[in-house]
């Protein structure tokens, strides 16, 4: 297994986009308009990723520092003021793969006793700090962008 980050050519970089992939982007932008969706939480968290040399077929990924604050802008960055760190200092082991368990996955799961669950990192994010404080910072957001700098109020 080599690091993913070990492994980049032209074709995976940011400016090389295929059709199936714009596409998908396409959609995504029209639902976001449609819903009139904005924002709410930024999540962010170091990501290792191993990969097979010549295929995907095995992947293991390890993240750390799982951590999420409200925020209703977008920005791509790990930059925070006050995060939540989601599962403290868990780290979360993706074992991913295409075709078979991989027999070295199984020694792995038995020689550390690992168990599978989810961890879904904005949910539980969201959770953690509580709907009531997302709710209000993302409502003052929206009224500060309309020109109303006397703060937002929840409707019951």
């Amino acid at each position: 297994m080599v690091s993913a980050n070990s492994k980049v050519s032209n074709r995976d970089s940011v400016e090389y986009i295929t059709p199936s992939q714009e596409q998908a982007l396409y959609e995504f932008s029209e639902h976001v308009n449609q819903l009139q969706a904005q924002p709410v939480s930024h999540v962010a968290y170091r990501r290792e990723a191993w990969i097979l040399p010549d295929t995907n077929a095995v992947r293991v990924t390890l993240d750390r520092q799982v951590r999420c604050e409200p925020d209703p802008g977008a920005k791509l960055n790990t930059t925070m003021n006050n995060p939540t760190f989601v599962f403290g200092d868990w780290v979360i082991l993706e074992l991913k793969f295409t075709d078979r368990f991989p027999n070295w996955f199984r020694e792995l799961v038995e020689v550390f006793d690992l168990t599978q669950c989810g961890a879904a990192k904005y949910v539980d994010g969201v959770t953690l700090m509580g709907k009531d404080q997302v709710t209000d910072l993302v409502a003052s957001h929206m009224d500060l962008s309309q020109g109303n700098i006397s703060g937002a109020t929840r409707s019951p």
